[in-house]
């Protein structure tokens, strides 16, 4: 019996060309100041780090409703907290997509750390 991994359940959907696991990295802030939207899909946290860690880079995040999202996520114009359910990311997700470069909080801020990382990355 094949197992039933992510990368299989991907292939199945013909999503290949979409969605790639690019494994364990020593250094993800790369990839996290790169990205369009931060997903955090999350069932149970304490207080998530990586999240954090995301809103560091003011790029636009949709979270699953893990205790702490709400919190973390309050005050920002271009975040979202949705619910578990796969609809309710997709939908998280599409609206955070259609939103307007404007709507990012303290661009400056963002552009500060975007220098900072370079020197590190």
């Amino acid at each position: 019996m094949r197992e039933l991994t992510w990368k299989y359940v991907v292939n199945e959907l013909g999503l290949s060309e979409y969605v790639v696991f690019l494994g364990i990295k020593t250094n993800p802030y790369g990839y996290m100041r790169d990205c369009d939207i931060y997903m955090q899909p999350s069932h149970h946290e304490g207080f998530c780090i990586t999240l954090a860690e995301a809103l560091c880079f003011g790029n636009p995040i949709v979270a699953t409703d893990f205790t702490g999202a709400k919190e973390q996520l309050k005050d920002r114009t271009n975040s979202l907290v949705v619910g578990m359910n796969p609809n309710d990311i997709a939908v998280g997700l599409e609206k955070i997509w259609n939103m307007q470069s404007s709507d990012c909080v303290n661009m400056e801020f963002q552009q500060d750390i975007h220098k900072l990382l370079d020197l590190l990355i």
